[in-house]
């Protein structure tokens, strides 16, 4: 089972893919490619992919892009449309709420705090 990781910024599109113990980076301008068309590409040359994390520069809740001010977005209920028609576990939050849980799972705290 491989497992597929996308941080979206401003300007990138970065993706680590977690296959048979090594892992698989890539980075391309958020500019040239839409996260569906991404997502799609990546599932078809991966069909093992059973889980997708992303951090995405934008809005979104349970699932739903919100607002996309750097990527190009032609479904917004993106865990819908790919958990439906692929059959993976797909988990989408903001980056700055990414950002914070990974700093707390890191970190071990009990409490913390993110300014932005």
């Amino acid at each position: 089972m491989s497992k597929l990781y996308i941080d979206i910024g401003g300007t990138y599109l970065r993706s680590e893919l977690l296959k048979n113990g090594k892992i698989f980076k890539e980075k391309v301008s958020s500019h040239t490619i839409s996260l569906n068309n991404y997502l799609e590409d990546k599932l078809k040359t991966c069909p093992d992919i059973r889980k997708i994390g992303i951090s995405f520069a934008g809005q979104t809740n349970h699932g739903k892009i919100l607002s996309s001010p750097n990527i190009a977005i032609s479904e917004y209920n993106i865990k819908k449309y790919i958990e439906k028609k692929y059959h993976v576990s797909l988990k989408i939050d903001n980056d700055i709420n990414c950002a914070l849980l990974a700093e707390k799972e890191y970190s071990k705290a009990e409490n913390m705090a993110l300014l932005y």
